[in-house]
């Protein structure tokens, strides 16, 4: 038998994380969390082995697969229609578990192994003990990627892709099995339909689309440590190289496509690149053409207007204006990434603005 050991577990958990999954020290105890721990007492059902033994059951066969205690957690269920669960903790060795009872009628024990696993995914990365409740574009882009890290921990505790893509299946469509064929790979075909050049803005929600957590779930499950089912197989490489296939995907459907990221991005640089060439108060030929090539005529059209019709206090005042609001409204949404764009088109003008 395996050593059952929770800070193993969370060793082997951080190798998992995905790339763009980034930890933090900035990990609190949460107050929150122990009401709610003690709330859920008095409004849901707590999970024990002679009230609940079926799903009593298939928690301990998670966490011995996650070699982890299992009185670390507490499991509780609560009625709901909706397809869901989630985890909150106080401390780093103890968490509790919110299921909610529509996921126990509809999905396996197997399949409910994924969930769980999923769950504790959250808490072995600290997650769920990461303040973190802002929604700009960076959180949400976050948050996505820490999703497809805890599918890892989930396929590690269900131990199938077939029940993980099955059950994603499931908490897309809310459908139960009868209704479901046996080849959950089949999953994968519908992602070849979506139109990636689609205007739709799939980068407001804190949850990758289901065909991108299939697509990360299905080449992470080609990996030497989960074919092996064990972490003497791990391969910092082998992960490295499935990531850069997931970033692809995501830079593809969401990141990239960003709309607003890309404007805020853009008006950033605009105004910085501005900026710099107004030093010495004039904008030369061979700064408008790089405005131009950079930013488009009608861009800098508007500059040249706005140069024109005013005095150089008042384009000063304007200039500077403008600037802080770029730089505000990156810092605010992308406050991690802001200083790496800075650098970049600092860069930029050096090289090509003398």
């Amino acid at each position: 038998m395996e050593e059952i050991n929770l800070d193993q577990a969370k060793k082997i958990s951080s190798q998992l994380r995905f790339s763009r999954d980034r930890p933090t020290n900035n990990i609190e105890i949460l107050e929150d969390a122990i009401i709610l721990s003690k709330l859920q007492l008095e409004n849901a059902l707590l999970v024990t082995e002679k009230i609940t033994p079926k799903i009593y059951k298939t928690i301990k066969n998670v966490t011995n697969r996650l070699h982890i205690e299992n009185d670390i957690i507490e499991a509780f269920v609560t009625p709901s229609s909706e397809m869901n669960a989630t985890v909150f903790s106080a401390h780093s060795e103890h968490c509790a578990i919110i299921i909610h009872s529509e996921l126990i009628e509809k999905l396996s024990e197997e399949e409910l192994s994924f969930v769980i696993g999923h769950e504790l995914g959250h808490f072995l990365l600290d997650h769920v003990r990461q303040e973190n409740t802002e929604n700009n574009i960076e959180s949400l882009r976050q948050k996505r990627a820490q999703e497809i890290s805890c599918d890892r921990i989930g396929l590690w505790a269900c131990g199938d892709i077939n029940v993980a893509l099955n059950t994603l299946i499931k908490l897309t469509s809310g459908l139960s099995q009868k209704h479901l064929g046996i080849d959950s790979m089949a999953i994968l075909d519908q992602m070849r339909k979506i139109d990636k050049e689609s205007k739709f803005d799939r980068s407001n929600s804190s949850h990758p689309p289901w065909f991108i957590r299939a697509f990360a779930l299905f080449h992470f499950s080609l990996s030497d440590f989960f074919i092996r089912k064990n972490e003497e197989f791990f391969r910092k490489e082998q992960i490295e190289n499935i990531d850069k296939r997931i970033e692809k995907k995501l830079d593809d459907y969401i990141d990239n496509s960003n709309y607003t990221l890309n404007k805020i991005v853009e008006n950033y640089q605009f105004w910085y690149v501005t900026t710099y060439s107004l030093r010495d108060g004039k904008l030369s030929k061979q700064e408008q053409k790089i405005l131009r090539e950079k930013f488009g005529d009608q861009k800098l059209e508007r500059l040249i207007n706005i140069l024109s019709e005013s005095s150089q206090e008042e384009v000063n005042n304007f200039i500077s204006e403008k600037m802080a609001e770029a730089k505000n409204q990156l810092q605010n949404e992308i406050p991690q990434d802001f200083k790496k764009i800075s650098n970049d088109i600092k860069d930029f003008c050096s090289l090509n603005l003398k």
